[in-house]
């Protein structure tokens, strides 16, 4: 019986990547005869290579991407993006996490600052781009300013949300059992201390998953 279930699950698994690799081969072969000047009459722009100028062909975009590879020019710029992005991300979780904890142990702080925190998240990334073109210049600074406001505030939310969450009666027992909040002595907090980050860390690994 396991070993015909495992069979089915497999077999699942392999009709579905066999779908995704037919729909992505259908996806190119539309993008084939939507963009070529000779398969398609001009229906949609007033010339035949209008098309192909702005979504471009796929076997020359594929061309000149191997040749990117081949001379290796590509790898530089590979480089740099994979700097920016690690940057970026070690920044923005960093802060993410801490602002994440102290605001969901300061309730006070919190619900100051929330209406000021959702304010800022609901404004779109792109127009800080320019604002930080102006402050740290078209350099590597620009770009990990922008990734982190994309990462911090999904690390914040997250953590935020987890220590909120922590079941209150794990806190009570723990709190009966002698430990006390994280105002309290160091060592008297460790039992409450580690429960709260059990929960955010399970929290952002839920939705993380989700996504």
């Amino acid at each position: 019986m396991p070993n015909s279930k495992d069979n089915r699950v497999g077999s699942g698994r392999l009709r579905l990547r066999a779908f995704q690799v037919l729909l992505f081969v259908l996806l190119l072969v539309i993008w084939h005869v939507l963009t070529s000047p000779t398969l398609l009459p001009p229906i949609y722009f007033s010339e035949p290579n209008q098309a192909a100028f702005f979504f471009g062909e796929p076997l020359k975009v594929f061309e000149r991407l191997w040749r990117w590879f081949v001379s290796g020019e590509i790898y530089e710029h590979l480089w740099v993006t994979l700097v920016e992005t690690l940057l970026a991300f070690l920044i923005g979780t960093v802060f993410g996490v801490i602002v994440g904890l102290w605001l969901a142990l300061a309730p006070t702080a919190s619900v100051i600052l929330d209406p000021y925190i959702k304010a800022i998240n609901a404004m779109p990334r792109v127009i800080l781009a320019p604002i930080f073109f102006v402050w740290f210049g078209l350099g590597i600074g620009s770009k990990v300013a922008l990734g982190v406001t994309l990462v911090f505030f999904i690390v914040f939310f997250n953590v935020y949300q987890g220590v909120r969450e922590v079941s209150p009666v794990v806190l009570a027992n723990a709190r009966m059992l002698g430990a006390r909040d994280l105002r309290s002595s160091e060592q008297s907090s460790a039992s409450i201390w580690a429960r709260q980050k059990a929960s955010a860390t399970s929290f952002i690994r839920r939705k993380a998953s989700s996504i």
